[in-house]
């Protein structure tokens, strides 16, 4: 249950986050879609084997979103905060 919870909430952030990532233009847009892509595969590979090391590298791979994707408004990096501090990777 507890993986069917986490997969929901990770579900959730990257709709946010890929819808987010497409307001943008010119550069700013390419940097954030090159995150947005490095973010999917990172969620694919935690959802796909979640373990502690893919848990770290997914969660690792959001805040690196949050903090370089200049189109991101304040109030959707306070939303992917606060979705990734739900996420406790040494529960794997």
């Amino acid at each position: 249950m507890k993986n069917k919870a986490t997969s929901i909430i990770l579900l959730a952030v990257f709709l946010s986050v890929f819808s987010g990532c497409k307001k943008g233009g010119d550069i700013v847009e390419s940097r954030c879609e090159d995150l947005s892509n490095d973010y999917t595969a990172k969620l694919n590979a935690f959802v796909a084997v979640q373990n502690k090391a893919n848990c770290t590298a997914f969660i690792t791979s959001l805040d690196v979103l949050v903090d370089k994707c200049a189109i991101l408004t304040a109030a959707e990096k306070k939303e992917y905060k606060e979705s990734r501090d739900a996420i406790d990777c040494s529960d794997f």
